[in-house]
């Protein structure tokens, strides 16, 4: 093996290792908090007036519980802005209806 490959493959390792080394002290991969808001907005029912599935679907309701454990002190924060980013009208009363349902 020439060395320019022995060195290439070396560079590959390294690199290897540092992504692994940022990823556990990022907490292993975890959703950030604009992931939550992107999936939470790609989960919402709307037309330019109201968001429909705020109370009944499921999806909705598991995604809210992972978002309180993971970031229970932005939770609201991430709802807020998922609301926003689908430019209804309605938004205090989707706001209102979604905070009931996170307690």
């Amino acid at each position: 093996m020439k060395r320019t490959e022995i060195e290439r493959r070396e560079r590959e390792i390294r690199r290897q290792r540092k992504r692994e080394e940022a990823l556990t002290r990022s907490g292993g991969g975890d959703k950030s908090v604009g992931d939550y808001i992107n999936e939470l907005f790609g989960l919402f029912l709307f037309n330019e007036e109201r968001i429909f599935n705020t109370t009944e679907d499921e999806d909705v309701l598991e995604l809210l519980e992972e978002i309180q454990e993971a970031y229970p002190e932005k939770a609201e924060v991430i709802v807020k802005k998922a609301i926003r980013k689908t430019k209804v009208a309605a938004k205090d009363q989707a706001f209102a209806e979604l905070s009931t349902l996170m307690g």
